[in-house]
This record gives structure tokens, C-alpha cells and sequence, in this order.
């Protein structure tokens, strides 16, 4: 997963990372919060979502590589969050087109701080962008850990919370254009692409096919020596 987000709120984040290290709530963070809360709040998101959000993340920043994740997260919390945010993204289309400035990060592979900040796309749909990676598809993150741990975790529900997951991935946006210049996604370039127009036709919620237009922006690569498509030496999509 990439994600995208701009300078307006990187203030906001940069003080965020000042009292992560803190175990105790202090002035400089209630005054924090109380900031957040009153930043661009998506319109229709209630308050009790809001606290329950803002709740999580700083259960999240006061853990302990011994805290429970039990007392982190719930079942209830972790679908209320999946829910919402498939709202939001169905709201977007699937070709984004984002003006500067912006800030680009790259792949997310579970860093916890990285995914405390996409955790806030909730609270600032307007300001941070997804896109959807390989591993936010069915195949891939059924057999490489995801499923496994959602079971291990969520013993009575965790089959289901894992479902509920993918219903949230198959409505990512699979690319985004950065200032009509910068073509962004997880891949690479399709040899199916001719037109940015075919992203109207691109129904979701999806799931990937393994052969063309979206099987190829979040599998294939890009490389400096080919000319050409060539087929991937990972089995899927191809190397361009």
C-alpha cells in the first residue's frame, strides 16, 4: 500500500511524533488532540467515531512491545473502522488526481508509526490519499500472514474481520495523477493502458485479476533496460 498525503497537514503530524515516545497525557498532548478534533472532521462523521479514533491511536502510541492487543484493539473497533473507511472510499474515484504539493510514501509494510497515519485518513479523507498494493488482494494476503494472524488474534471472529478487510481493499483507487504530471501506483505501467479514460470504466468494490489493466499497476516493475514489456520473472504481470 502507498499512501499520499499533503503538507497541510504535515504540521499537524510532525507534533504528533513529539509526544509519541510519552506514556503519560500531558497538556501539550490534550492540546494536541483537542486540534485534531477540530481539523477538517469529514462531514457526517459522528462524534462517538471520532473518540473511538482518537481513543485508538493513542492506545496505539502509549503501548508496550508487551501490551495485550487485546487492550489495543477490539473485533467491534477494528469493524467499526473497516466500515467507515469503505465508505470514504467509495466516495473517491479510482483514478485520483491530486494537486501540490504533496508528499509521496512509498511502500507500508507494517511500520506502526506509518500506519498510525494512515489510520487518520478517516478523520482527514481530503488531506491523505490510498492506493492499493498486492498485498491488499484476497490471494496474497490470505497465504502470506494476514489471515493467519487475524485468526490467531480474534479467535471467536477473526475469519470474518478478515473478510471484512478485503471488502475495504477491493474499493482502494489502484492510481493517482500528482499536478497532471506525476503518475503514481503501487506497479508499474500496463502495456493495457492507452488512456486515463479506461479508469471510468473500472467498477468497485474489485477484486485483481491476474492478467491486465489492475493486475499490472499493483504487479508489475519498472526497470531502466527494457524497451519493452517483458514477462515478469515473479510469474505475474510483466517488467517494463
Amino acid at each position: 500500500m502507498k499512501s499520499i498525503a499533503s503538507r497541510r497537514i504535515q504540521g499537524i503530524q510532525s507534533l504528533l511524533g513529539k509526544v509519541r515516545s510519552s506514556r503519560e497525557i500531558n497538556p501539550k498532548e490534550r492540546a494536541l488532540m483537542a486540534e485534531i478534533r477540530r481539523y477538517k472532521r469529514p462531514p457526517g462523521m459522528s462524534d462517538t467515531l471520532a473518540r473511538m479514533l482518537e481513543g485508538v491511536i493513542k492506545k496505539i502510541w502509549m503501548s508496550t512491545p508487551n501490551t495485550k492487543h487485546r487492550h489495543i484493539l477490539n473485533h467491534d473497533e477494528m469493524r467499526e473502522i473497516c466500515l467507515r473507511t469503505r465508505e470514504l472510499l467509495l466516495l473517491e474515484p479510482c483514478f485520483l488526481k491530486v494537486e501540490p504539493p504533496i508528499t509521496i510514501v512509498g511502500d507500508v509494510h507494517g511500520q506502526l508509526y506509518d500506519m498510525l497515519e494512515i489510520m487518520n485518513f478517516l478523520r482527514f479523507p481530503q488531506e491523505i490519499y490510498l492506493l492499493r498494493g498486492n498485498h491488499e488482494t484476497r490471494c496474497v494476503n490470505r497465504q502470506y500472514g494476514f489471515y493467519d494472524e487475524c485468526k490467531r488474534k480474534f479467535p471467536r471472529n477473526g475469519i470474518e474481520l478478515w473478510t471484512t478487510f478485503q471488502h475495504v481493499f477491493n474499493c482502494l483507487p489502484v492510481a493517482a495523477l500528482v499536478g497532471s504530471r506525476i503518475f503514481c501506483a503501487h506497479g508499474g505501467i500496463s502495456e493495457d493502458l492507452v488512456s486515463f479514460k479506461q479508469f471510468e470504466r473500472v467498477y468497485r468494490p474489485t477484486d485483481i485479476c491476474d492478467i491486465g489493466l489492475l493486475c499490472d499497476l499493483i504487479w508489475s516493475d519498472p526497470s531502466t533496460t527494457n524497451d519493452l514489456y517483458e514477462p515478469s520473472p515473479r510469474g505475474v504481470s510483466a517488467v517494463s
